[in-house]
């Protein structure tokens, strides 16, 4: 199985699971075949800084003003 298997995509992996095009034990065996990358992330730092104005907490509508 190729590495870049769009069948195990993260996004319609729960479909395909559902629909059967994937079995889970294979994706058990995709997810053992994958490499472990752990060592070659880069670490960073985050700070958040407070914002001068209020951040939505609902969906706009697209007649909504911003």
């Amino acid at each position: 199985m190729p590495h870049d298997d769009h069948r195990f995509d993260k996004r319609i992996l729960q479909r395909n699971l559902l629909s059967g095009v994937v079995t889970q034990k294979e994706y058990e065996g995709y997810l053992e075949r994958l490499k472990d990358n752990a060592k070659e992330a880069d670490k960073f730092e985050a700070a958040l800084i407070p914002l001068k104005r209020k951040i939505p907490t609902r969906v706009f509508d697209e007649e909504d003003e911003i």
